[in-house]
């Protein structure tokens, strides 16, 4: 499986200099308010693709959530410094200049250009992001619609969607009008009048369909969710991103959310590969001072320890 292994940025939004190591299959970021979490995310899929599956340049996604002008992106405090990030993929590198091109393609390794080097290219070039306000973005089933069809992912969808919500839904069916229709036994309903954590976990779940073999960014999966729900939408992700060697980066507010992904990650690798099967997981905490990213990286075994004994691991820096 093909993965991004760290992450380095230099000079990008508040970030003048810091780099994560030692990423897993599935990792949660947590960390205060301000802290880099989305800013991570944003540099990650900035600097490696032009335009994601549902379509979306790039940089008008960012441009939208922060209301800024791209000209902005440079660390504010130096504005002489060029805003740069490098991913490090297995054994290959992707990288690129934000101020002079926020939308650059990766670098690849030189020609000619092996097997290897393509699919690191393709892991980029599908590299996207799902956060709160795509619960509410019909587009998604009208775009991703026929591709979901032609491999009956439609089938796990609904068993997902029961799983999650407590249903009884029997089919989907986009309508010629784009209306997405949930089927039960005895009425059906748009998803448009479902409740919104209905919608979230419907229309993540179709992104995640229609990935492969690159990295996921989901922002805050804990909006519109139900503890009980949020648990059942955690192994509904971890299991389809195994199944789809799509590599996870969440971002949350919510201990319940560590704790639902970390549990799904070990859940799906127990259903892959036999009962004595570990996921491989990890939990960064971000801390944001004077420009400098630190990092705390704690594995699965490490964070179920602290949260028995108390300990608050989106506060970790209160602790020696």
């Amino acid at each position: 499986m093909l993965r991004v292994e760290s992450v380095s940025i230099s000079a990008f939004r508040g970030i003048r200099e810091g780099s994560i190591a030692g990423l897993a299959d599935v990792n949660v970021l947590v960390g205060r308010n301000n802290s880099g979490k989305s800013t991570v995310a944003e540099a990650m899929s900035r600097s490696t693709q032009t335009q994601d599956p549902l379509r979306r340049r790039t940089c008008d996604l960012w441009d939208h959530v922060r209301q800024d002008r791209q000209q902005e992106l440079v660390f504010r405090g130096d504005p002489a410094l060029t805003p740069t990030v490098e991913m490090k993929l297995g054994l290959w590198r992707l990288g690129g200049d934000l101020r002079a091109n926020p939308t650059l393609s990766p670098s690849v390794p030189p020609p000619p250009v092996t097997e290897a080097s393509h699919s690191a290219y393709s892991f980029a070039q599908r590299i996207t992001v799902f956060r709160p306000p795509d619960a509410f973005d019909a587009k998604i089933e009208a775009l991703l619609w026929p591709e979901i069809l032609r491999g009956r992912r439609d089938k796990a969808l609904v068993g997902a969607l029961n799983d999650i919500a407590g249903g009884a839904v029997e089919q989907l069916q986009l309508l010629p009008d784009a209306r997405m229709m949930l089927l039960y036994p005895q009425h059906s309903l748009t998803l448009d009048v479902q409740g919104d954590g209905m919608r979230a976990a419907l229309r993540c779940l179709m992104v995640l369909s229609v990935l492969k073999q690159t990295l996921f960014v989901l922002e805050e999966p804990e909006s519109h969710q139900h503890p009980g729900s949020l648990a059942h939408l955690a192994s509904a992700v971890c299991k389809l991103a195994r199944e789809h060697e799509v590599q996870l980066l969440v971002t949350t507010h919510s201990l319940e959310c560590v704790s639902a992904f970390l549990q799904a990650t070990d859940e799906a690798a127990r259903a892959a590969a036999g009962q004595d099967a570990k996921g491989d997981s990890a939990v960064f905490h971000l801390k944001l001072a004077d420009g400098q990213l630190e990092v705390r990286r704690l594995d699965a075994e490490a964070v179920k320890g602290l949260l028995d004994t108390g300990v608050d691991v989106r506060k970790l820096d209160l602790y020696v």
